[in-house]
């Protein structure tokens, strides 16, 4: 069949490597992320659904907490984000003493640029949406809006990826190893900090002002920098092999929890960090059994294409909902029912939409970038090569 590189048969064609790279999942992937993954998706899209339908079908049980604390499914997606980005560069920092920091942004660029630019010149070109969409071409719409539907937080994450590597580098210079750990959480402290002289007195009047900025929301990113480095300078501290593997992430449980009842505007970014913080904490320092049910292959495809769906459903669903929920009604009524139907078609349809996507636009330069690393990869040492053959 060929040599698998990173995840990609080598000599594969497409589209059949594209279907392999959206179905088998790569080695050394953590499944537990998988399934956090499509959680995060599965919340926001049910958030906005919830929306839709207490619109075309009111009833009670569109304020589930499912749908009601939908919206807090970015925050897991920050947590997600902060790990694995922050895991990849402190594993060069370990291994280098540096970080290549171009090299490291073309990585990234080559995995969100393409979708995302290719949606919003669909937005503009083809829904008539151009005007007023400069934010989104320059990944500002966190602070000014834009076009994107749901933008605020791609935007934030791009710029998180700008930064995060120069701050690395910066600490490593200043304080070494030991100040990667301390760093993110000093800032995490501050983040109450910083919103409170934002609010300056308003309250929730003033929550729109501290929901979408970077300086202001990115505790999530925060908490994933931290587990980052921990999975790298203490591995064993996020294994299974932890002699009370529940008692710290419940603890951060708790206290996101405690805080965001202490005063929402200023703690409810960091208890939603440390909640979902220690959710992921459990989930890598999972036992067999549970590694084995978030193994499932589904949690993978979803997890791939969430990048997709998050985009597509804020278009998919104002599309099919209308159409679809009245003539559900008469079928099923106002109740749960029609809440799991029509949310099953919402998930699937914006699947659906993702993966041809994917197919189309992501995988092509995800390839492209998996060539580029083969031939920019530098060599083995050979003396190590020799010692382990003799």
């Amino acid at each position: 069949m060929g040599e698998r590189i990173s995840g990609v048969v080598r000599g594969e064609q497409w589209p059949a490597r594209a279907l392999r790279s959206l179905l088998v999942p790569p080695p050394g992937t953590f499944p537990s992320l998988d399934a956090f993954r499509t959680a995060a998706i599965v919340l926001v899209i049910g958030n906005h659904l919830a929306v839709a339908g207490s619109e075309l079908a009111p009833s009670p049980v569109w304020g589930f907490t499912l749908f009601r604390y939908g919206w807090t499914g970015v925050d897991l997606f920050f947590v997600l984000s902060g790990f694995l980005i922050g895991r990849q560069l402190q594993r060069e920092l370990q291994r280098t003493g540096s970080v290549a920091v171009p090299r490291f942004l073309l990585r990234r660029g080559l995995r969100i640029w393409p979708l995302y630019f290719a949606w919003v010149a669909f937005l503009a070109l083809a829904l008539g949406k151009w005007r007023g969409i400069w934010p989104d071409l320059v990944f500002l719409s966190n602070y000014v809006q834009g076009q994107v539907s749901g933008g605020w937080s791609l935007s934030t994450e791009e710029q998180f990826y700008l930064l995060v590597p120069l701050l690395l580098l910066a600490v490593q210079r200043l304080w070494g190893p030991r100040g990667q750990a301390w760093v993110p959480i000093v800032l995490l402290a501050l983040m109450p900090v910083v919103r409170a002289v934002v609010l300056q007195g308003r309250g929730e009047a003033g929550f729109d002002r501290i929901y979408a900025p970077i300086h202001t929301h990115c505790d999530g990113l925060l908490v994933g920098l931290f587990l980052a480095w921990l999975s790298v300078a203490r591995p064993r501290a996020l294994g299974p092999e932890q002699r009370h593997p529940w008692r710290w992430p419940l603890l951060a449980i708790v206290v996101g929890l405690a805080l965001r009842e202490i005063d929402r505007p200023l703690f409810s970014f960091t208890g939603l960090a440390l909640v979902y913080g220690g959710l992921v904490t459990l989930g890598l320092r999972a036992g067999p059994r549970v590694r084995s049910l978030t193994a499932w292959r589904g949690f993978h495809v979803l997890s791939r294409l969430s990048f997709g769906m998050y985009l597509n459903h804020f278009e998919v669903l104002p599309r099919i909902l209308p159409r679809l929920t009245p003539a559900l009604v008469e079928v099923v009524g106002t109740g749960w029912v029609l809440a799991a139907v029509v949310f099953s078609i919402a998930v699937l349809s914006s699947a659906l939409v993702a993966s041809i996507t994917f197919v189309l636009i992501e995988e092509p330069f995800l390839a492209l970038r998996e060539r580029w690393e083969a031939r920019h990869r530098p060599a083995r040492p050979l003396e190590p090569v020799l010692r382990r053959v003799s």
